[in-house]
Formats: C-alpha cells, structure tokens, sequence
C-alpha cells in the first residue's frame, strides 16, 4: 500500500470550519497564510469559504423556521392523540378481557 491510501481524512467540526471561513472572507491574511496557520489546504479553505458566502443569507431569514409557537401547539396536539389512543386501548383491553 501506498502512503496516500492509508491516510485517513481529516473530519473538521462545523465551528473550526467556520472560524477558517471567516478568517478568510475578512481578508487580513491570503488564504496560504491561513492555510499555514490552520493546516488545512488552501483549496479546502476556498470551498469553505464559498460555502460560507452562500450560506450566509439564510442566517437572517425569519420565514423558512418554524416558529416556537408552532412547534408547541404542535406537541399539544400529539400528546392529546397519545391520551386519546392510550384510553381505546385501555378501554379495547378491558372489553376483550370480558369477551375471553
């Protein structure tokens, strides 16, 4: 085997990702020098950085989440149907128990 196929890929977390993301799109330093100082490849860090630009507007758009409000009426709902699910079967347990 060669040294490139043992070598495992490096798995970064997303805040590491976007700390070198935006140390990027600030533009102090070139994304070599980044790429010095976080060890990670200069390509890597265009992608991330990419990503991150396209990604940004999402962050201030209200509309596409679900309100908390929403959220809760929801679980309301659901556990309503739980009580009600939980007395038929009770009360289809109790009624079969009489016909056996």
């Amino acid at each position: 085997m060669t040294m490139a196929a043992t070598k495992k890929r490096n798995v970064y977390k997303p805040e590491f990702k976007a700390k070198v993301a935006l140390e990027a799109v600030r533009g102090k330093l070139t994304i070599n020098q980044i790429s010095k100082q976080f060890g990670v490849h200069p390509n890597q860090i265009s992608k991330w950085k990419k990503q991150f630009l396209e990604n940004l507007p999402q962050i201030f758009d209200n509309s596409k989440q679900p309100s908390a409000e929403a959220g809760e009426e929801l679980t309301n709902q659901l556990y309503q149907q739980i009580g009600q699910l939980k007395v038929e079967l009770d009360w289809l347990k109790k009624k079969s128990s009489l016909i056996s």
